[in-house]
């Protein structure tokens, strides 16, 4: 074609505290890119004992001077990690009265919420959650409801057994 479209750039209007800047030498901004969604949730222990979380963004969690990026705090007084969580993980929650094998579908951390399944439950979820009719709801948790259900991170092998993940060894390989 010699004449014809050679690129498109599209443009989306973003919310400014979800841009990334990006500058010239002189340190001008000449173009900003969209920090994507959240790319995983690292659960902490503060001091009080309490869950709070941490968000990475998929732009974050591709720079590799990640570590300069994130808020750094004093050593001594920074939080206990607990775990990591990524959208299709599974948990192993205690929660009205009995064990349930739950799913992240979505992970809210500006709204402190996770939006969990459990793990048998599938289709068009949040059309499902708006239908009268139909019994299933989300289980909406915060961070710190997660401790109170005493939420595990689990895997499942391919016979369906659910394996605890250690939180030890999981933190060794990030």
């Amino acid at each position: 074609m010699p004449h014809g479209i050679r690129h498109v750039r599209l443009t989306k209007t973003e919310k400014p505290a979800y841009l990334v800047p990006i500058r010239d030498k002189s340190g001008k901004v000449y173009k900003s890119y969209s920090a994507g969604e959240n790319a995983f949730v690292d659960i902490l222990k503060s001091a009080a004992g309490r869950w709070v979380a941490s968000a990475t963004t998929v732009f974050q969690a591709n720079q590799t001077d990640r570590d300069a990026n994130q808020n750094r705090q004093p050593p001594g007084s920074a939080p206990d990690f607990v775990m990591r969580v990524f959208k299709g993980d599974m948990l192993r929650i205690d929660h009205d009265g009995r064990t349930k094998l739950v799913r992240i579908v979505r992970l809210s951390p500006s709204n402190n919420l996770l939006y969990l399944v459990e793990h048998n439950e599938a289709g068009v979820l949040q059309t499902r959650h708006d239908d009268a009719d139909d019994p299933f709801r989300w289980i909406f948790a915060n961070f710190d409801k997660l401790r109170e259900w005493n939420a595990e991170r689990i895997r499942v092998d391919e016979l369906g057994r659910p394996w605890r993940i250690n939180p030890a060894e999981a933190a060794r390989s990030l």
